[in-house]
């Protein structure tokens, strides 16, 4: 479910920095703020984020 919910949140285009790359702590914070975020321990979400597999980050278009 962690994953799932930062893939959801590598979907949206505000988590990224104007050069394209990944703003972490945009998504770090929707991670923590997500609804089911209180499921889940300090450590399973820093385990998450910091474990988070690159062959799932996906393409996300930019209109920036």
């Amino acid at each position: 479910m962690l994953n799932h919910i930062i893939i959801q949140a590598l979907k949206d285009s505000d988590n990224y920095n104007s050069d394209g790359t990944i703003n972490w702590n945009f998504v770090e914070s929707d991670l923590w703020n997500h609804s089911v975020s209180s499921l889940y321990s300090k450590e399973e979400k820093v385990n998450a984020i910091e474990n988070f597999p690159k062959s799932l980050i996906p393409s996300v278009k930019r209109g920036k």
